[in-house]
């Protein structure tokens, strides 16, 4: 129930995007489970917070129940920080637990952020590597963006007692954030990994199938500033390229050219 009415009112109200502050947690005293007695936090409510800001504080009750950290950690984009926020509807949701010294409720903001750009968080993974064969390197990167990773990338370096190596970055969503880990641990020889949450700005965008005379042809369309901007994907241009027998370079440049002639004139074709 508990589930359900959530994604009912997210449904009902609109809502795009989640963001918590720091999940706050009880670290004393235990609690009766139809499993037994449990420490506070419940271990259920501790694996499913994993990676995810929270603060534990003195407070012997039960404040985040597994069913309220599975809620957190399945919509939540991140936490808000410095973000301006402009508040449409308040709503408060109380416990029937009296805790001393700390009023027993949830409360939930509805609102739109005041900024121009779309905003998310994702996890950086990397690694430093100075003992695997280079030629591994291409099949690497193709594995980890199969699974969903936003980018994956190779830096030269040069690393302790003068070696030279690469430094692999994986910039990837926390649901998808273990695919990828096993990916690196299985493909390569890292034996560890740095991991840290960034915040990403980003400007609206979303794919969509525009007519050319090549045909259908996915394209990506980006607002900036009020005006909306095309670019066909680099795979469609490759696509068409090898299917008509033609130079990549004049097939993009043709696409191009048909996608500018239906923007207006103070637009420009991404490159």
């Amino acid at each position: 129930m508990d589930i359900v009415g959530t994604s009912i009112c997210l449904d009902h109200f609109g809502v795009e995007r989640v963001y918590s502050s720091p999940v706050r947690l009880g670290s004393s005293g235990t609690i009766t489970t139809q499993h037994g007695t449990m420490p506070v936090p419940a271990p259920a409510t501790t694996e499913l917070l994993k990676d995810y800001p929270v603060q534990l504080t003195a407070i012997s009750s039960e404040l985040t129940t597994p069913t309220g950290a599975a809620i957190i950690k399945a919509l939540s984009a991140g936490i808000l920080t410095d973000e301006v926020i402009r508040i449409h509807a308040v709503g408060y949701g109380a416990g029937t637990r009296e805790i001393e010294g700390l009023p027993n409720f949830l409360r939930v903001v509805i609102g739109s952020l005041d900024e121009p750009y779309e905003r998310d968080e994702s996890m950086v993974i990397e690694t430093n590597i100075d003992d695997m064969n280079p030629q591994i390197h291409p099949y690497l990167i193709e594995r980890l963006l199969a699974t969903g990773a936003h980018d994956a990338y190779l830096i030269p370096i040069i690393m302790k007692k003068g070696r030279p190596g690469v430094l692999l970055s994986v910039l990837t969503t926390r649901p998808r954030m273990q695919d990828a880990i096993d990916v690196i641990f299985r493909e390569t020889t890292s034996i560890g990994l740095r991991l840290q949450t960034v915040g990403r700005r980003k400007l609206p965008r979303q794919e969509v199938t525009m007519q050319t005379s090549f045909g259908p042809v996915l394209a990506k369309a980006v607002e900036r500033e009020g005006a909306v901007t095309l670019a066909a994907e680099f795979e469609e241009c490759k696509r068409i390229a090898i299917e008509h027998h033609l130079p990549l370079v004049t097939v993009m440049r043709q696409i191009n050219e048909e996608l500018r002639s239906r923007t207006s004139p103070n637009q420009e074709i991404l490159p």
